[in-house]
């Protein structure tokens, strides 16, 4: 996050959270804590790419301001969010 001064987008590459602490909104918490920080830098967007099979995901990230993006394959979805000021 502390070179992030000079992009105007990021990608998110994965999120992975232990099966034992799922469910417990460790996943917002850190995405929520991400776009707070990276939109203080200047960044305007974040892309990230999710299995069409994994829901649970994909739901959260519609929670979380992200809309469908583009078909990258079969299986992947990339989506992405504005941060506004």
């Amino acid at each position: 996050v502390n070179n992030v001064n000079y992009m105007s987008y990021i990608n998110i590459f994965h999120v992975i959270i232990d099966s034992g602490y799922r469910r417990k909104g460790l996943a917002s918490k850190l995405i929520k804590e991400l776009k707070e920080k990276v939109h203080q830098k200047g960044v305007k967007e974040i892309t990230l790419n999710v299995d069409r099979k994994n829901l649970a995901a994909f739901h959260l990230y519609e929670k979380l301001g992200f809309l469908k993006d583009m078909d990258v394959s079969k299986n992947t979805l990339r989506m992405k969010t504005k941060l506004y000021a």
